[in-house]
């Protein structure tokens, strides 16, 4: 029978393997938690950086529809913005995904921004400048009625009046849908006949051209009909009018005898220093051709009537985030 006598070397050799071999589990444990630790911490930073920019992406769309609101786009049509997808910038995505009208000045956009898988989703409130623009479409018949009354006339031979006829969207960037427009036309049934006259509108806010005057930019669209023959003239134009000086300012006159719907987008135009403007005309000069028999017409449509302020259209009034 043999006897096998362990050495004690031998036994701690085997100690230390032992313990070396859980030593270094103990290490690759300690290494994976740090490394999923790490690994979540960056992720941690890599999400509150893409909110962070999201948020950024979204101001952006504020931005947007601040500057169309200042080139006269009307609310309803500030969004959605673009129409399909959205804008790309930097890392993410922005739009304006919705424009509802508070009031005659006030318009609230929905707006969102987007960087990977996170949104910021924000609510603002727009301001166009009250008092400014003049901003008139022809919503309807009633509402001509109310604000174009008055109707000054030098030459008779012919009539003004609201029609339900509009310009299309494609040619004028404010056409409200399912307005009208201010309609005049001379007198069929007199060869050589003359409408000349104005309807005035009262501006429920006068505006003051101050003691340096006054930089507007002017948009009107319209169109312009003969039946038969040359006119002799066709003149539409668009005064402002201080009534307590008796003085009356063009702002913008078209002397073409027939055109298709037009869009005149005025370029900034200086108005006198010292004026009070209370009252808008829509002048009219109208004559048909003098020879040849009735029915030689002339006829002519105004539409989306606005002037504003050069450089001081549109504020932001206020914004806040969306809960989601």
């Amino acid at each position: 029978m043999k006897t096998y006598i362990h050495s004690p070397k031998k036994m701690r050799g085997a100690a230390t393997v032992i313990v070396a071999v859980l030593l270094l589990i103990v290490i690759g444990i300690a290494l994976a938690v740090a490394l999923q630790s790490a690994s979540s911490n960056f992720s941690d930073v890599d999400s509150q950086s893409n909110t962070a920019d999201a948020l950024y992406l979204a101001e952006s769309a504020i931005e947007r529809a601040l500057y169309r609101a200042s080139t006269n786009i009307i609310c309803t049509s500030l969004g959605p913005d673009p129409a399909v997808g959205d804008y790309a910038l930097g890392r993410g995505t922005f739009a304006v995904t919705s424009a509802t009208v508070v009031s005659a000045s006030l318009c609230d956009v929905n707006v969102i921004g987007t960087v990977g898988l996170s949104q910021r989703k924000l609510h603002a409130r727009i301001q166009y400048n009250p008092g400014m623009p003049i901003d008139e479409p022809f919503p309807n018949l009633a509402d001509f009625t109310t604000h174009w009354p008055t109707e000054v006339l030098t030459q008779n031979k012919g009539l003004s009046r609201y029609v339900a006829a509009n310009c299309p969207a494609a040619t004028c960037v404010n056409t409200v849908a399912g307005s009208g427009s201010f309609y005049a036309e001379t007198d069929v049934a007199n060869p050589g006949g003359a409408f000349t006259g104005y309807r005035e509108r009262l501006l429920a806010v006068p505006i003051s051209t101050g003691a340096t005057g006054l930089n507007i930019n002017y948009y009107v669209g319209f169109m312009k009909t003969k039946i038969s023959g040359n006119p002799l003239k066709n003149i539409a134009a668009i005064d402002l009018v201080d009534s307590t000086l008796g003085i009356s300012d063009n702002v913008w006159q078209d002397a073409t005898t027939s055109a298709g719907w037009q869009y005149i987008n005025g370029l900034p135009k200086a108005m006198p220093a010292n004026r009070t403007y209370d009252r808008i005309h829509i002048r009219y000069d109208m004559q048909e051709a003098l020879n040849g028999s009735p029915g030689r017409q002339v006829t002519m449509n105004v539409d989306d009537i606005r002037i504003t302020k050069v450089g001081a259209n549109v504020a932001l009034v206020t914004w806040t985030e969306l809960v989601p």
